[in-house]
């Protein structure tokens, strides 16, 4: 619903394929449902690419599309009730996402202000949430990102971007991985310690934010899931150290 007509129909044609081919297919019949619906209401109606209108679009589809399995008794009362609930959430990431977008269709550097926190945090989370998914062996791209992120933010906007981005990552990774919680816990606190650092050496910035990590670690008895966050943390730091992060995230964004 975010995305242009052709993207959508690129996101329905992708995701029934891939939940066909790994045989979830009648797993997501809602989903899909409320997919096809919002690509074919917009190709019908030529809905303006407007964030209320990604919103009025997103949250009716998953909503009509919920009362629509209801109605035929395919899903339980529960289940519908549920997506009834969702659509709701649907419509508030829809309108994030598109306004977003929307802003970053303006030249390089965007710049934000105020009233644009609450819609990039959501759209933060949801993108870092996403990639916890992606991994390589026991790397996980997501907690990677993030530990970039916090050690960039604090270095630009000390304690406030080091605590901010600190807490969005660790939302994150608590939703995409709850076994991963004592790592995502100290984040907010590596934040805050980096931030206050933030006039030193880089290379203690990275410091002290792998030992909040290691911290995190011990407290769990070296637990599996963790060792393997506070690996990808030292990777994402190691970024961070290595490349010109602080200049690329000023040609990208500025508050």
């Amino acid at each position: 619903a975010a995305l242009s007509p052709a993207e959508g129909i690129a996101v329905l044609a992708g995701g029934a394929a891939a939940d066909f081919l790994t045989g979830t297919l009648q797993k997501q019949p809602i989903l899909l449902c409320a997919s096809a619906l919002v690509t074919i209401i917009r190709w019908l109606l030529n809905i303006k690419q407007t964030p209320r209108a990604a919103a009025l679009l997103a949250g009716c589809s998953t909503g009509a599309s919920a009362v629509i399995f209801a109605i035929a008794r395919l899903t339980s009362s529960r289940e519908w009730i549920i997506w009834l609930i969702f659509s709701f959430f649907t419509a508030g990431l829809a309108y994030c996402i598109r306004q977003v977008l929307v802003r970053a269709e303006t030249d390089l550097p965007i710049r934000l202000h105020e009233g644009d926190t609450l819609v990039f945090s959501v759209c933060a989370v949801v993108g870092l949430t996403t990639l916890c998914a992606l991994r390589l062996f026991r790397i996980n791209f997501g907690i990677m990102l993030a530990a970039a992120l916090i050690l960039t933010a604090a270095r630009r906007y000390r304690i406030t971007g080091g605590v901010i981005c600190g807490t969005l990552s660790a939302l994150a990774i608590m939703l995409a991985d709850g076994k991963a919680a004592p790592y995502a816990a100290m984040l907010p606190a590596a934040g805050f310690a980096t931030g206050l650092l933030s006039g030193k050496p880089a290379v203690i910035s990275y410091l002290v934010f792998q030992i909040s990590g290691t911290i995190g670690l011990m407290l769990v008895q070296w637990e599996a899931t963790v060792a393997n966050a506070l690996v990808s943390g030292i990777i994402g730091g190691l970024i961070f150290l290595l490349l010109p992060t602080v200049q690329a995230s000023d040609r990208l964004m500025q508050w």
